[in-house]
């Protein structure tokens, strides 16, 4: 009796609830901003399994719900960071237009990954916005050519590992 209980009830429905169970999700990466195809190109080199969200398209109320889904978030390159975000509201008229809702877009999706321990990519204007979020300053503008020396304050040494 207990062996025709194995044989016809425990193993089928062992069998149907391996068969239900859903496959892995697919590794999704939210994008600030993407300007051409680079990202879904690159992406897709590395797995294509990852399914790429350009979180710039999506509707303010549907945010949330992507960043709770990310497994990684690139933060892109672009135009500049508002002045005013880091103290600088005077050198605005220095800058191109601002895009106040990228702006905060990738404020938003820095500070969620920055709490939620999310791999966080930054790239060019992306590394500014990251310095931004983390209450940095930037320089405006530095035109090509020009020299600006920093004072060390610091010695440097070097280190050598066997």
């Amino acid at each position: 009796m207990f062996r025709n209980f194995i044989l016809h009830i425990l193993i089928p429905v062992l069998l149907l609830a391996v068969a239900c169970q859903s496959p892995a999700p697919k590794p999704v990466i939210l994008v600030s901003k993407e300007y051409d195809n680079r990202f879904v190109t690159w992406l897709s080199q590395a797995d294509s399994s990852i399914e790429r969200i350009n979180m710039y398209t999506v509707s303010r109320d549907s945010i949330g719900h992507y960043l709770s889904q990310a497994h990684g978030i690139i933060i892109s390159g672009g135009p500049d960071v508002n002045p005013a975000l880091y103290g600088k509201e005077s050198d605005l008229d220095r800058c191109g237009p601002i895009d106040y809702r990228r702006d905060t877009l990738e404020l938003d999706m820095i500070r969620f990954a920055m709490q939620n321990n999310i791999p966080l990519l930054c790239i060019c204007r992306g590394h500014q916005i990251l310095n931004v979020a983390n209450r940095g300053s930037l320089i405006i503008d530095i035109p090509w050519g020009h020299v600006i020396l920093f004072p060390l304050s610091i010695e440097l040494t070097h280190i050598f590992y066997n």
